[in-house]
């Protein structure tokens, strides 16, 4: 088979695994399998264009060299961000879906591997889409801006380079991937990688404003020095400038040496063989041990949770309450997630003696155990903030709320009979309904008695809210009876 044959097929089970799982980290691509590489690129070649035609606008209004340079270098940090975020996703997917071993079985050595998975990520994943960051905002300056078009093609340079090289490094660090799911150490820190992404994205916008409002700045050469970013400012540094194309060139040599000899890394367990002697513990107590440890296999989902539990964090700098409010009932929003934890695993949880009561309590332990330690968090840093001790009690009270009431709403979706749990199961366009619902809910009852009734009166109708929607539950899963 041809190297393009082969990536077709290697990106469209990709991509359907990643939908069967409902992974929503990343852009997955529609029917890759069938797909050309046209239609593989085209939509998000058009999204990448409407944020390049935000730097062709702030090209337009910048009347300075320094202003120019900044907005270079913001095309290549974009351009570093997307192609890592994208091509790290898609080879998390190949690997810790074990499509590495299919491709043991055809004559390739490791860089031929490497090669196909660059053809998929690139033609059938919309890797090539990501161009259109840095092509007609570099081409546009060097013709707007004759007089600085050295700066303008040497970031065209500087961004081919990095759009390359996060090509290959992206396929080493998803190649880690499947050892995230054994070991709790690496799973831990993919999880906080992917929040580190996930946030990125959040504030990418900023970063044009920032290199605009950087633009009455002089740059200093220690950036001349860096890599990649050197190479922009090549004629004002020239010795920095050289140094960072030196480096440049050595991290692409080593990365693409690494690249070359990417592999599904294996992870063995040290210590006697047989089986592990365990304690034991009742049975709601036994799912959360066992949710958690599902949990640590899982990084991306950890890292869905973990995004969730930073804004309030963040919101608590501001002099809003209200915006604590919805942060806190957002954070209870990643209830659905402890379900959905269970995927096609569920169907075994019918063969045991459980019921819908006890599900909902496990379920609700493990939403409540990280929103209890995020709340002490919030209490800890609300008097560095200026807020009063009451808010982490509210924040508490409307995060549990949510939490309980998302929980019911969505085992109301779970059949009697044996299935498997899974986002695919409720619908994405039901559960955004259902997330707003419960989010107006759970933060607007006890806004409203934010606004008229003052702090307190707030937190005892969030309190009793929250504890009205945990017996609802009860009563609800206890009718239902036996799994």
């Amino acid at each position: 088979m041809k190297t393009r044959e082969i990536a077709r097929v290697v990106a469209g089970e990709a991509a359907y695994r990643a939908k069967r799982r409902s992974v929503k980290l990343g852009m997955v691509p529609r029917q890759a399998g069938a797909q050309s590489a046209l239609s593989a690129n085209l939509f998000l070649t058009l999204f990448y264009l409407l944020f390049s035609g935000m730097m062709l606008v702030a090209i337009a209004a910048s009347p300075t060299l320094e202003s120019l340079i900044a907005i270079m270098l913001t095309t290549v940090a974009v351009v570093a961000f997307f192609n890592l975020f994208n091509v790290t996703f898609f080879a998390a997917v190949f690997f810790s879906e074990n499509l590495y071993e299919p491709l043991r079985l055809l004559p390739l050595d490791a860089s031929q591997t490497a090669r196909i998975l660059e053809a998929a990520y690139l033609l059938y994943w919309g890797g090539l889409s990501v161009t259109a960051l840095f092509l007609p905002p570099t081409l546009a300056a060097a013709l707007y801006r004759p007089q600085y078009a050295a700066y303008s093609l040497l970031s065209l340079a500087a961004s081919a380079a990095v759009y390359y090289t996060t090509l290959e490094a992206g396929l080493v660090l998803g190649s880690y991937s499947r050892l995230a799911k054994s070991n709790a150490v690496f799973s831990v820190i993919s999880a906080a990688g992917w929040v580190t992404l996930m946030v990125a994205y959040a504030f990418m916008p900023q970063l044009l404003i920032s290199a605009v409002e950087a633009g009455n700045t002089a740059v200093q050469p220690l950036l001349a020095a860096l890599p990649f970013v050197g190479l922009v400012l090549a004629p004002l540094y020239p010795l920095p400038a050289l140094a960072s194309a030196i480096l440049t060139l050595s991290l692409m040599w080593l990365i693409h040496v690494k690249a070359g000899q990417v592999k599904a890394p294996s992870y063995h367990r040290g210590g006697r063989a047989g089986f592990r002697p365990l304690k034991p513990l009742n049975r709601i107590a036994a799912l959360v041990v066992k949710d958690y440890e599902l949990m640590l296999r899982e990084p991306r989902r950890m890292a869905a949770i973990f995004y969730l539990y930073i804004f309030p964090l963040i919101f608590l700098f501001t002099p809003s309450p209200a915006l604590m409010i919805l942060s806190a009932a957002a954070a209870g929003t990643t209830a659905p997630v402890w379900i959905y934890i269970e995927g096609e695993g569920a169907r075994h949880l019918y063969e045991l003696p459980l019921t819908f009561t006890d599900i909902y309590a496990a379920k609700l332990a493990d939403t409540l155990i990280p929103l209890a330690l995020l709340s002490t968090l919030v209490a800890l840093a609300a008097p560095l903030a200026g807020y009063e001790p009451w808010l982490s009690l509210l924040f508490a009270a409307v995060a549990a709320g949510e939490a309980g009431l998302m929980l019911l709403i969505f085992l109301a979706e779970i059949p009697s009979t044996p299935s498997a749990w899974t986002e695919a199961a409720t619908g994405r366009a039901r559960s955004m309904v259902y997330m707003l619902l419960s989010m107006a809910l759970a933060a607007g009852v006890p806004g409203v008695g934010l606004s008229y009734a003052g702090p307190a009166a707030a937190t005892l109708i969030g309190a009793v809210f929250a504890a009205a929607v945990a017996a609802a539950g009860y009563a609800y899963t206890g009718r239902r009876g036996a799994l």
